[in-house]
């Protein structure tokens, strides 16, 4: 199986409201639509859509619900279930209004640290209590309200993501990680730069599992850049980025660093070249050995005739192929074991990893992408008719209400009567036989 992987990265959706028609980049949108039609006529469907970052431009609601619109179209063309849409932020990301000067102290604070071990210590503090993580990442309030419906929220305590999709009998396990935590106006790669933490690049090993790791900020952006290089080259086998608007794809040992260039690149930007790339993933045996094979399918916009082309290789093909020989752990599940993913624990939106099965659609994630997908009143409105609301859910934000709302109607049996609910406000589900039912 050859899990095919979109990779989008610096979209920059702005709303311009009654004079939308202003957008210079809507052309350049509406081109990849037609280009990535034809790709996917060739090539095969698109599994999942993996974004690196600065989705909008400004973090303001109206334009994730543009990017919500326009993501919904590309999944329809590539066949892609809504759901299976992966972003993480980037500095376009933040709301500078919700940096208030106490935020902007700890932004201020961290930027004059060095010494990785002590940014560890300090961002670990902000980690372990609710209310401090919350205020950290108060600037991302639009955004996460946007990646909430396709479960792309940090795990409990913690910044980033993970996702396990299968590749015959191995997992490939997707980190999404926040680098603009402590990111403001005053971003500079020399002077002013930004922080992972190794909490969220110490990659953990597991019998018969392959990481790929996407996140928007290239690790020269980062005071603990060396210390997320030296992990991220040792346990990434596939390392995706966004930021700096130029495509380059490197291999450092066994893994692929890609830095995917911009959908939307200011025009201002000497060399401006709007792009966007299609990964092929796969398992393949070759002389007892087994090996990841990462096909990436570069398209580049020619401005001569306004289009996306195919950026063609020396041998005249459309793609180029990296081949990695899997070490030991990474190939055991595959040698030894069977894969069976619905036997495994798969409790969606519980701080759990999610594993999504690529074969056929998960009746959970659907509703939950559904679910989270309607305003916060709706979701208040429903809940309230389920009884999943308590006094004490009064001191978590909108997203946190929300994800326990889904977890409770989870524990308590209530998804045929939710999905009942939330069709009442959606065509798409109401059309759809009610799964829960069954």
């Amino acid at each position: 199986m050859e899990l095919k992987l979109l990779h989008l990265s610096d979209i920059h959706f702005q709303h311009f409201g009654t004079c939308d028609h202003l957008d210079s980049d809507d052309d350049i949108r509406n081109e990849l639509k037609f280009d990535l039609e034809k790709v996917v006529a060739k090539n095969g469907s698109i599994n999942a859509i993996l974004i690196s970052g600065d989705i909008a431009f400004s973090a303001k609601e109206d334009e994730y619900l543009k990017a919500s619109e326009w993501l919904n179209t590309i999944c329809n063309l590539c066949n892609c279930l809504e759901e299976n849409v992966l972003p993480v932020p980037g500095n376009h990301d933040i709301e500078w209004e919700e940096i208030g000067v106490m935020l902007n102290t700890t932004h201020e604070h961290f930027k004059t640290l060095r010494n990785r071990t002590i940014i560890d210590s300090e961002l670990r503090k902000f980690l372990i209590k609710d209310r401090d993580l919350n205020s950290l990442l108060s600037p991302f309030r639009n955004f996460y309200n946007f990646a909430q419906k396709y479960n792309a929220i940090p795990l409990p305590n913690s910044l980033y993501w993970e996702k396990d999709l299968l590749i015959d009998k191995v997992k490939l396990r997707i980190r999404g990680m926040n680098s603009s935590i402590i990111s403001n106006k005053k971003d500079d790669e020399h002077y002013s730069k930004l922080i992972l933490g190794s909490h969220q690049t110490t990659l953990k090993r597991e019998k018969g599992m392959i990481y790929l790791t996407l996140c928007h900020h290239p690790t020269q952006w980062l005071y603990d850049g060396d210390g997320a290089e030296e992990d991220l080259i040792a346990r990434s086998r596939i390392q995706l980025f966004g930021h700096k608007h130029i495509f380059n794809v490197t291999r450092i040992n066994n893994s692929i660093k890609l830095s995917a260039g911009a959908l939307h690149p200011s025009r201002e930007e000497n060399g401006w070249e709007p792009r966007y790339n299609m990964l092929g993933v796969s398992i393949f045996e070759h002389k007892g050995q087994i090996y990841l094979k990462v096909r990436i399918w570069e398209r580049i916009w020619d401005d001569t005739i306004k289009k996306f082309v195919a950026k063609y290789n020396t041998n005249g093909l459309e793609y180029n192929d990296y081949e990695i020989e899997l070490d030991e752990q990474e190939r055991q599940l595959m040698q030894n074991e069977e894969v069976n993913m619905e036997n495994e624990k798969n409790d969606e939106m519980q701080g759990e990893i999610e594993q999504i099965d690529l074969t056929k659609p998960n009746p959970v994630r659907k509703i939950a992408y559904m679910f989270f997908d309607l305003p916060f009143h709706k979701r208040i409105k429903i809940a309230n008719t389920l009884n999943l609301i308590e006094d004490i859910d009064e001191n978590l934000n909108p997203i946190q209400q929300s994800q326990k709302f889904l977890k409770k109607a989870i524990d308590e049996r209530k998804l045929a009567d939710l999905w009942e609910l939330v069709a009442i406000f959606n065509t798409e589900l109401s059309e759809l036989i009610n799964p829960f039912k069954m």
